[in-house]
């Protein structure tokens, strides 16, 4: 069993590792004018939501659509479930529901 632990914990490390990874990626640096903070505009999504609906929806759990996002799968790295859903994932398909990866682990997050 502390095999088996010291396994997941390791695999869950490198995944960590892949994720901080991934989000330092560079972008284009910021050229433009600046803008007093009153006259940036919300961004609307494609459907016309408010983007403040759409940040919501985008921390909805992808399986039950109602709970918030709290697992990280790895190795794929997705934040897309929640607790109770990514128990009975890894209970029956044992896939991330976004990817397919067979999943070493799913671990709870802060969000």
């Amino acid at each position: 069993t502390t095999a088996a632990g010291a396994a997941a914990s390791s695999a869950a490390a490198a995944a960590a590792a892949r994720l901080a990874a991934n989000m330092q990626m560079p972008g284009p640096a910021h050229t433009g004018p600046a803008q007093p903070l009153a006259q940036v505009k919300q961004p609307a999504t494609s459907s016309g939501a408010p983007a403040s609906s759409q940040r919501e929806a985008d921390l909805e759990c992808v399986v039950c659509l109602a709970a918030t996002r709290s697992t990280v799968c790895i190795p794929c790295g997705h934040v897309c479930m929640c607790t109770e859903c990514s128990k009975e994932v890894e209970a029956k398909s044992n896939e991330c529901p976004l990817c397919r990866t067979t999943l070493e682990i799913c671990m709870e997050i802060d969000i």
